[in-house]
């Protein structure tokens, strides 16, 4: 088991984009990226501590992360 500490997915938060020169077209290119790179180094055995901008608004359909 390991622990990972995490910030600032900012998960549907179009203006990110713009505002942090992130390199993604679209805010659910973004969201995919964002939640398979996680899911390629956090296992279900870890914990994971958000520390804050989790997310901006609405909801993230999906079944991980």
């Amino acid at each position: 088991m390991n622990y990972w500490w995490a910030s600032d997915y900012h998960f549907s938060h179009a203006n990110i984009i713009r505002y942090c020169n992130r390199p993604f077209e679209t805010v659910e290119e973004m969201n995919e990226v964002i939640i398979r790179k996680h899911n390629e180094r956090v296992k279900p055995e870890d914990t994971v501590f958000f520390l804050g901008d989790f997310i901006f608004k609405g909801k993230i359909v999906t079944d991980t992360i």
